[in-house]
């Protein structure tokens, strides 16, 4: 589906909420708007990439280190050696399904 954005003339709206601070009302409200947007321009193809916490963060270093100490973000670096046992360790289903909530349990 991606790869017909390129060959398609339509407009695109890439949605980004990553952030801790667009969690609850200020997404719902991103949401909201969204419906509102297609029906102004239908043929809009809106794009929200979206990924379940915890995140690794493939850097040495991180802009948001309170999300390392809260457990919802894992800072792996960059050597593959490191990088690839780490991805196994994520476990899956262990935060909330909006991705936005703490972790079920902390981690250290």
């Amino acid at each position: 589906m991606l790869d017909d954005l390129d060959d398609d003339p339509a407009p695109v709206l890439l949605v980004t909420a990553h952030r801790r601070e667009s969690c609850g009302r200020p997404l719902e409200q991103v949401g909201a708007a969204l419906p509102e947007l297609a029906s102004v321009e239908p043929r809009l193809r809106i794009v929200i990439p979206l990924h379940r916490n915890p995140v690794l963060v493939m850097r040495d270093t991180t802009e948001r280190p309170e999300g390392v100490a809260a457990g919802t973000t894992r800072l792996v670096g960059t050597d593959p050696a490191v990088i690839v046992p780490r991805c196994g360790v994520v476990p899956i289903g262990e935060v909330s399904s909006a991705g936005c909530g703490p972790p079920s349990r902390s981690r250290g």
